[in-house]
């Protein structure tokens, strides 16, 4: 949803969770909340700001770099 609106991002899950077609991920409030839920959460994953310091045990699959 790269260039996307974050209107109209809203508007999409809107729609998806309105027509049974899915739900929107989780929207956590800190950087520190997404690396604990990633940890705790089989096949968790998250997206954090490059800058984030992570843990040794939580792992980049991919950078927007």
């Amino acid at each position: 949803m790269l260039g996307l609106t974050e209107s109209r991002i809203r508007s999409f899950w809107v729609q998806m969770k309105f027509t049974g077609r899915g739900k929107p991920p989780l929207e956590l409030e800190t950087p520190e909340a997404a690396i604990a839920f990633v940890k705790t959460t089989p096949n968790g994953m998250a997206y954090v700001d490059a800058n984030t310091i992570l843990p040794s045990d939580v792992k980049v699959i991919f950078s927007l770099n």
